[in-house]
């Protein structure tokens, strides 16, 4: 668990946004598809979320603005930056939010488990289908395409061998 000022920051922030919200850590946290004593947790400054978009979704959920969400942000890489052993803090650029898009653009890109299941999925349905047609062709299982066939009406494909 982090004692950091930033963590405790960062949760009295989220805590805010909770009270500012109205639902209990329960329905929240279930809503968040997180634990009740881990929102708990984080809104007290006990420690702070791995990444930043279980924050963001936390946030989100309460109706947090853009400037919320730079703000967490910010709290959040302060919070999550490595110290070195002397105590030093690495330097992380806050959040940025940009005025035409209104959209927080974190400085690095995070992917969620939600975004990369999906294409992972989509992938191997691919590679499995390009499997099974190598190992078609090799054993010389399809079926070809006749370009002759004896009335208009029938088919042109005829399984040859």
């Amino acid at each position: 668990m982090t004692t950091n000022t930033s963590a405790k920051d960062l949760g009295a922030l989220l805590q805010q946004l909770k009270d500012r919200d109205g639902r209990s850590y329960s329905a929240l946290a279930h809503r968040a598809g997180t634990s009740r004593s881990s929102l708990h947790r984080y809104c007290q400054g006990q420690c702070v979320p791995e990444t930043f978009g279980t924050v963001e979704q936390l946030a989100r959920l309460c109706g947090a603005t853009q400037e919320e969400l730079a703000e967490l942000h910010r709290l959040w890489s302060l919070a999550t930056r490595p110290v070195d052993p002397c105590g030093a803090v690495a330097r992380v650029p806050a959040a940025r939010v940009s005025s035409e898009q209104q959209t927080v653009e974190p400085q690095r890109l995070m992917l969620r488990a939600s975004t990369l299941t999906p294409i992972l999925l989509a992938f191997l349905i691919v590679l499995l289908v390009l499997i099974a047609i190598e190992i078609a062709e090799d054993s010389g299982d399809l079926f070809t395409i006749s370009a002759e066939t004896t009335d208009p009406g029938q088919q042109a494909s005829q399984p040859t061998r």
